[in-house]
């Protein structure tokens, strides 16, 4: 089978790539993507999402990731544009393909090259005698009745309240791993140091900031619970520990803490226990 796509003899301007079963992708420095889908004999263009805004660009390089289904093409401009290969088969069991777009990265000049790495978690640029490095990054989130907090780019959140009214950012210099929000408190931690606030409808204000490596924490209005190996420090938003549930050391592992009212729920991962205590008394029950 030879198939024509207008390719010139300067080869070195062109990347070509499988992107899905009998899928072909040719970037070509166009404004476009071209796809050739050899099972329908169709063909059809991803556009650069600059074009809508009157921008142009061009695209010069691509690479596709087939652990995830992520295409990923670099521009004259610097913008490397990531789309997602969604697949399903239709009423004839054919399968068929739709592109989505998920996200833009900017590097300072011309893209040049792109490679996935580390089992598609990770995508190398090069330009301009540099390199830069992107790594998958996991985005947080956590819901208290009728609020949400969510993660929407590195160090930054954004805490929305379910009727609609009001909007909250925050900004933070740490590198996020994990966020728990209440009635009106959130922590914030980096597996360094967990910074607490205070916040309503319109400001937020910090109150404590603790060194701890935890990755397992949660917030209620009145307590912050930090789980430390096999035990849980219950404290103040300073940091004070007030009180510590130990003896979990036949339990097995924790994996993950929840308070509600006077209640902490404590998950087991390695006994499959879910534990709940009282608060106030500090007696427990496994169901």
């Amino acid at each position: 089978l030879k198939l024509s796509a207008g390719i010139n003899s300067d080869k070195s301007k062109y990347t070509i790539d499988w992107v899905g079963v009998g899928l072909l992708a040719i970037c070509s420095g166009e404004q476009y993507i071209r796809i050739l889908n050899l099972n329908t004999e169709e063909n059809y263009n991803i556009t650069s999402p600059a074009l809508n805004s009157g921008k142009s660009e061009n695209f010069l390089k691509m690479s596709f990731n087939s652990n995830k289904n992520i295409l990923a093409a670099g521009t004259d401009k610097g913008n490397i544009y990531l789309w997602k290969c969604n697949s399903k088969k239709d009423s004839f069991n054919e399968c068929t393909y739709s592109w989505e777009y998920i996200y833009k990265m900017k590097v300072q000049n011309a893209v040049e090259s792109l490679e996935w790495g580390g089992n598609g978690n990770m995508l190398l640029a090069q330009y301009d005698q540099a390199l830069t490095l992107y790594g998958e990054q996991k985005l947080f989130s956590d819901i208290d009745k009728d609020k949400i907090v969510y993660q929407i780019g590195s160090g930054k959140l954004l805490i929305t309240h379910l009727d609609g009214n009001n909007s909250i950012s925050i900004n933070t210099s740490n590198k996020i791993k994990g966020v728990s929000i209440s009635h009106e408190h959130i922590a914030i931690w980096d597996g360094k140091i967990i910074e607490v606030s205070k916040f309503d409808r319109k400001t937020i204000e910090s109150v404590g900031i603790i060194k701890s490596d935890s990755l397992i924490i949660n917030i209620n209005d009145q307590e912050l619970f930090i789980v430390d190996g096999l035990k849980i420090d219950i404290c103040n938003f300073q940091g004070t520990v007030k009180q510590s549930l130990v003896g979990l050391e036949s339990e097995g592992e924790i994996c993950s803490i929840h308070s509600a009212n006077n209640f902490l729920v404590v998950v087991d991962i390695i006994t499959n226990y879910i534990i709940c205590f009282n608060i106030n008394i500090f007696i427990s029950s496994c169901y």
